[in-house]
């Protein structure tokens, strides 16, 4: 099958000596609030292509042509680079919605108000869609603080302690459970199956570790009425010694609680992970669950979710896909 890739820069198609003189692009997606990010390299010189312009709006489809070409996200031009003698021609950019007002300290508190609540109104002042998973966004604050901090880091936060991600993409904020391989609104999402004849020699990487193998992890809560540090516990491995102790201080026992099993959960995780590189498939997602058929026992079967998946399309060597992945979630 022959690839074929689209880019239009501010809405204009690229075509003609730009798109002649293109080396390769390489589009980054990521699980969570890492930016995604996009690549262009391109052969310069006489005649010199027009210079895109830093902040320029980038949109990149990928595909084959039997199969027609598959979006993959806006990006905005983060520089441009020109290397001169000999020419060369570099264009990176990261996802477009991620705003310097995202990134803008604030001061501000949220009184008795949900996760979800607090996710929606700082979608909304953004002007940001959210898609909100209700199993990660129910707990109640009765204060929070935003005390210089960034919306970003606010979110961050908030996933963190509650074990979920939180994406910006195509104008929507999506604050979904970590590593379960489902959309922010449940819908469990297909699991991409990778064989052999898939596989670029030598990519293939599986690996089990016993880092992270605690049989209890411990959170700690501020007790007004006892005026000390109180601790709660969840479960951790079953096979696991000792204890891990998450170092933050939290303002209530449901939310020491839910940081313990949020902690928990993405420590058995990152007990298996996997990398691999495959004939391009630019359909397939960052958070999107996969698994390997025929490779080997003790491998196959094994549902992963990919945290990171890169495209990469070159005259050269057509299209491929790297992918990194971490052991579902429980």
């Amino acid at each position: 099958m022959r690839p074929i890739v689209k880019v239009t820069i501010d809405g204009k198609p690229v075509s003609g000596l730009f798109l002649q003189r293109l080396i390769s692009i390489r589009v980054v997606d990521r699980e969570g609030t890492r930016s995604d990010t996009v690549d262009l390299e391109l052969e310069d010189g006489p005649p010199f292509v027009e210079l895109p312009k830093p902040k320029a709006k980038i949109k990149v489809w990928m595909g084959y042509e039997a199969g027609g070409l598959v979006y993959k996200g806006e990006y905005t031009a983060s520089e441009v680079e020109v290397q001169c003698l000999p020419y060369l021609l570099n264009v990176p950019g990261t996802g477009a919605d991620v705003t310097e007002e995202l990134k803008t300290q604030k001061e501000r508190h949220f009184d008795n108000k949900s996760v979800k609540d607090i996710v929606k109104q700082i979608a909304g002042e953004h002007g940001l869609k959210p898609v909100i998973d209700d199993g990660v966004a129910a707990h109640v604050y009765e204060w929070l603080g935003q005390q210089s901090e960034s919306d970003m880091h606010l979110l961050e936060r908030l996933a963190r302690r509650h074990g979920a991600l939180f994406a910006i993409k195509d104008g929507r904020l999506v604050f979904a459970e970590k590593g379960t391989g489902k959309s922010a609104g449940g819908k469990e999402l297909p699991v991409q199956t990778i064989i052999p004849s898939q596989i670029i020699e030598g990519s293939c990487r599986v690996r089990f570790g016993d880092r992270g193998r605690y049989k209890t992890i411990k959170a700690y809560y501020q007790d007004p009425n006892k005026a000390r540090r109180v601790g709660v516990e969840a479960k951790g491995d079953k096979d696991g010694k000792g204890t891990y102790k998450i170092r933050e201080t939290f303002s209530s026992e449901s939310e020491a609680r839910e940081a313990a099993k949020a902690r928990a959960k993405e420590l058995l995780r990152g007990e298996v992970t996997s990398a691999v590189t495959i004939e391009g498939r630019p359909e397939f997602l960052a958070g999107q669950p996969f698994s390997y058929v025929g490779v080997r026992p003790g491998v196959d079967g094994l549902e992963f979710i990919a945290e990171s998946v890169t495209h990469t399309y070159s005259k050269g060597g057509g299209l491929i896909t790297e992918i990194e992945g971490r052991a579902k979630a429980a």
